[in-house]
């Protein structure tokens, strides 16, 4: 990472300033995100998996900022990650670097919802087991 693209890093890394964008970008500047409930998340993104030799591949990703925050909006609370990539200049490939980042980030969510359902014993199915995850409708 280069000094500019540090130094938008360090700016950004303020919980206001960070709000501030979001809000602005994604709520058209309403205040639903709220500085004091932003809290720092790891940005390490791991992912491994076995090649076709079954030798085991690992790959490690990291975002330049990853914050989480329970939002209520429209009557609803969701639970958001938001990943900000800190770039001075144009990055074509970014689109394609996110989604990977995103990926991992979720393969890594369903990792952790099946060990809790392990730990829980609380599968209704043998898909549920096999996949670690509950089917959830409504």
């Amino acid at each position: 990472m280069g000094t500019k693209d540090s130094k938008a890093k360090e700016y950004l890394s303020d919980n206001t300033r960070f709000s501030e964008i979001c809000n602005y970008v994604l709520f058209d500047g309403e205040k639903v995100i709220k500085p004091e409930n932003l809290k720092e998340c790891d940005t390490t993104e791991v992912l491994s998996v076995f090649g076709i030799d079954r030798k085991q591949i690992v790959k490690q990703k990291w975002r330049d900022l990853l914050k989480g925050v329970s939002v209520k909006y429209t009557e609803s609370v969701y639970i958001v990650l938001m990943g900000i990539e800190a770039q001075t200049d144009v990055h074509y490939s970014m689109p394609v670097k996110t989604m990977i980042y995103d990926a991992m980030n979720y393969g890594e969510q369903v990792n952790e919802a099946k060990k809790q359902h392990q730990k829980n014993k609380d599968y209704k199915s043998s898909d549920e087991f096999y996949q670690g995850l509950h089917l959830r409708i409504g």
